[in-house]
Order: structure tokens, then sequence, then C-alpha cells
């Protein structure tokens, strides 16, 4: 378990989640009640959620936050794209709730297993999910599940260097080609990284296995990347 109400990070030795639960009795200040919200997942709903209850109901409400992973920031971290940081300055404006006297964030808690969802509702006022979507939207198409046909999530998540996906399986070589389905920011993202040089993904923060293994596949003939959209580039989403 992870825990900080700052910036830093402080792990806990005990394993054990239940001693970590706060108590139910809700304080009072001056014959008002506090409240007390358990937030799970730390990426950008959960953060500006935190943000605005604080600013709603400043120290009348504390805030735990909850977070499968060992870090926080989610999308922001794992899903924009390195060869993008400015996109990612909005790590301050979630750093700043962070900092806050009545915030705490725990990291590799999985609500669901320990502590459940239920020990969560009894515990706290409120239990706001803010978990996202998780998967991705499988086509259903034949050669879907070939080695080197990937969908994007997984992919994006590999050159962000999200734990989950450091062991994706891709193929050595990708030939001269490669192609994009889609035609909205991620695909552009996507083939944009597949054609730059590793001198310039050297300057991002990209995993460094991504890098080198988008500089093997330039090295082996990858030249050309297709962007295959169904409609035409007038309807185009990026």
């Amino acid at each position: 378990i992870v825990s900080t109400h700052s910036a830093k990070m402080q792990p806990f030795a005990s394993s054990t989640w239940a001693r970590f639960l706060p108590k139910a009795v809700r304080a009072t200040r001056h014959g008002r009640r506090n409240y007390h919200v358990a937030v799970v997942g730390s990426g950008p709903a959960g953060f500006y959620t935190s943000k605005y209850l604080f600013k709603k109901a400043g120290d009348k409400v504390k805030i735990d936050m909850f977070e499968r992973l060992p870090t926080p920031f989610g999308l922001v971290r794992f899903g924009v794209a390195p060869d993008h940081p400015e996109v990612k300055n909005v790590i301050n404006d979630f750093g700043a709730v962070a900092e806050m006297k009545n915030f705490k964030y725990y990291g590799n808690v999985e609500v669901g297993t320990q502590p459940s969802l239920e020990a969560l509702r009894k515990t706290y006022d409120a239990v706001v999910l803010c978990t996202g979507a998780s998967g991705e939207r499988i086509l259903g198409i034949p050669g879907e599940d070939s080695l080197g046909v990937l969908g994007a999530p997984a992919f994006v998540k590999w050159y962000n260097g999200h734990p989950d996906y450091k062991d994706l399986q891709l193929p050595k070589s990708a030939g001269e080609s490669a192609v994009v389905l889609g035609q909205g920011n991620v695909a552009l993202d996507v083939a944009r990284l597949l054609v730059r040089s590793p001198k310039e993904l050297d300057a991002t923060d990209m995993e460094r296995d991504a890098v080198n293994a988008i500089a093997a596949w330039q090295q082996a003939g990858l030249r050309t990347v297709h962007i295959v959209g169904r409609r035409g580039f007038g309807q185009a989403a990026f």
C-alpha cells in the first residue's frame, strides 16, 4: 500500500488493509457535519472530482483516493503521447490537489478485492467511482488476434510504460509498412511515433524498451505508415 497526503509517496509495511480504513465516526466542527469521501481511480476524473469537492465544501470534506497502480494520474500518465509533454501539464493541477491537508492517496489498492466496494460504502459518506473504461473495443474480424495486430489501448499503454503492458507480445519486425485503422487523435499519435527517429524519441519520456523496439523496426525496413479511415479526411477527428 502506498499512501500520501503530499507529493511524496510513503510505503506502508503492512498488507492488512482494514487497519488503514478510517473509523466510521464523523467529526463535527461548530455544529456542522464533516464528510469523508472515497474516490476510486486517480486519473483526471478522480482528481477533478476531488478538486471540485474541495472547492465546494472546503475543510468540511476529507478525501481518500484509491488506485490499483502504485502511481497516480491515469490517462494523463499512460495515455498521452510522450512527444506532447505540454498536454501533461495538467499534472501540476492534480499535484496541487494532492498537497491539500485533507487529501490522502492509497496506491497499490484494488477496490473490489481488498477492500471490497461494500466495505468502502459502509465506511465513507460517499464513494465515487472514477475508474474509466479500461478495456478496448473488439471488432470481431478475421485475423484480429494475429501477432502484430494490436488495439490502440494496449499499444499506447505499452509505449508509455504501463506495468500491465510491459510484456506485450510484439513482432520483432514490422515489415516495410504499418497500417493504423482510425483517424482520431490516438491514430495520429501512433502513426507519428512509428516514424519518429530514435533521437527524437530519446528526448521524450517514452518507455526505453518502446524506443528500442521502434528503432529496431525502422532498422529492419519500416518506412511507411498508412492511416485508414472509414470516412474522408474532412471527417477526421484529430
